[in-house]
C-alpha cells in the first residue's frame, strides 16, 4: 500500500522514463527493502509480503531500476535482487551531501 511520503529516494528519478509520482513512490519503497537486505538481496516475493504492494507491480519497477543499473539480479529462479556498485556509490554519495535535520 502507497503511503504519503515526504522523502523520494534520488535513485528512484530514471533517465530512461517519465517519472510519476506513484512510480517514484513505489521505486523509493524497493530500494529501501533493498538497502536494508544488503548484502543478502531479496525475492520479488519477498519484498511483496513486507510492503503489501503487487508482485507484478514490484517486478515492472525491478526491471526499470536494472535497465538504468541501479538493481542487479543474482542467482537462479527465484532471482534476488541487489543494489549495484553504481547504485551503492550514488546513494553513498548522497548520503554524504545530505543536509543535517534541524532538532
Amino acid at each position: 500500500m502507497l503511503e504519503k511520503r515526504d522523502y523520494i529516494d534520488p535513485l528512484a528519478r530514471l533517465s530512461k522514463i517519465r517519472n510519476v509520482k506513484r512510480g517514484l513512490i513505489v521505486r523509493t519503497i524497493i530500494l529501501e527493502r533493498l538497502r536494508r537486505a544488503e548484502p543478502a538481496g531479496k525475492t520479488v516475493k519477498e519484498i511483496s509480503n513486507e510492503t503489501g504492494l503487487d508482485y507484478h507491480i514490484i517486478l515492472h519497477h525491478l526491471r526499470m531500476l536494472e535497465k538504468e543499473k541501479i538493481v542487479a539480479r543474482k542467482g537462479k529462479r527465484p532471482h534476488k535482487w541487489l543494489l549495484t556498485g553504481i547504485g551503492q556509490r550514488l546513494i553513498d554519495k548522497y548520503l554524504e551531501i545530505k543536509p543535517p535535520t534541524m532538532l
